[in-house]
């Protein structure tokens, strides 16, 4: 069963940032609320394998933190002329127990991660959101 899902990415300034998690609080910690619960796992003791450097990237990524399986498919595009920093790197995941059976969800993962780069190359569905006013990202109060 799924436990988490969450998108997260590499930004220029902050590193590995987790933008949004269902459910909240389940990744990073939230500001008090009634349906936030508490962090899964270390995300940042994870992170350089969730959001990694170029060659590990558009491959399928499974570690285990914590008693969970994180499964991912992290997506880099290069694009000098569109990224500040050359390229865009992000990564939806979800999160599952270690024991589970998580055959059946690589596929899944996967074609997420071939829909969601293809959206971005088309026309920056991605990359745009952090621009959009009034957007709150997870662990910020809304």
């Amino acid at each position: 069963m799924i436990k988490s899902i969450f998108y997260t990415r590499f930004h220029p300034e902050k590193g590995p940032t987790v933008l949004h998690q269902v459910p909240e609080g389940s990744i990073i910690p939230c500001p008090p609320s009634p349906t936030a619960q508490t962090p899964l796992f270390d995300f940042s003791a994870i992170s350089d394998f969730i959001i990694p450097r170029r060659e590990f990237c558009d491959r399928l990524v499974t570690v285990c933190a914590s008693h969970h399986r994180v499964i991912g498919y992290p997506v880099c595009i290069h694009a000098p002329q569109r990224y500040e920093r050359i390229e865009f790197i992000f990564n939806f995941a979800i999160v599952l127990d270690e024991a589970a059976d998580f055959s059946g969800y690589l596929s899944v993962v996967r074609k997420l991660a071939v829909l969601f780069r293809n959206l971005e190359e088309q026309g920056g569905f991605l990359s745009r959101e952090e621009e959009m006013e009034g957007l709150i990202v997870a662990g910020q109060e809304g």
